[in-house]
């Protein structure tokens, strides 16, 4: 018998490329990556070229960081919402899956999705990083960040599918949950 967690992990891995923000999501990330490294390229035209990987690395970590949050908030919030919508979370804990492994199969669904999201940042680094003046060492660094902002995501998503009802009360939990990331992190690091 397999484990309930890694059902409820199929079902929606089966299920995620049906969906449309799937390929559209990753289509954007690229091109908007490709926006920043072209931009960078035409930033630093005139300068030394010792540097120029880091110079146009920096601003693309940065601009990756909101992306992924709000994709993992995203990916996460729906998962959970879509079963309440279909009507098909009470039927799924009436079978022998518990709530946790009902979780956990979706928080790892949710968290392959961003991640793959995330993993298509890679070709766009590998040109940074054979620009010069970053190390690998440092992108796995950020990737590690990445990750971490991840799964703060996704966390944030499911918060809000937890406690929202309807998903316009989902959409602006999470909403509010990535804003006050975003507005009461930095403050608290200011005054802290």
């Amino acid at each position: 018998p397999m484990n309930p967690a890694l059902i409820v992990f199929r079902r929606e891995l089966l299920g995620a490329p049906r969906r449309k923000w799937f390929y559209t999501a990753r289509m954007v990330f690229l091109i908007l990556a490709g926006g920043v490294v072209i931009w960078g390229l035409g930033a630093a035209e005139g300068t030394r070229v010792t540097g120029l990987g880091r110079e146009i690395f920096i601003p693309l970590a940065f601009c990756a960081l909101p992306i992924l949050l709000v994709n993992a908030v995203n990916v996460s919030a729906s998962v959970i919402q879509r079963e309440k919508e279909d009507r098909t979370l009470g039927l799924l804990l009436l079978t022998d899956v518990s709530a946790a492994s009902f979780l956990l199969g979706k928080i790892l669904s949710s968290l392959f999705s961003a991640t793959m999201l995330m993993l298509s940042f890679v070709p766009v680094c590998l040109l940074v990083v054979s620009l010069g003046g970053i190390s690998s060492l440092q992108v796995l660094a950020t990737f590690g960040v990445l990750l971490t902002t991840i799964l703060l995501g996704i966390g944030m998503g499911m918060l809000a599918a937890a406690i929202g009802n309807k998903p316009n009360h989902i959409a602006g939990l999470a909403g509010l949950f990535v804003l006050g990331y975003y507005m009461l992190l930095p403050l608290w690091l200011v005054f802290h």
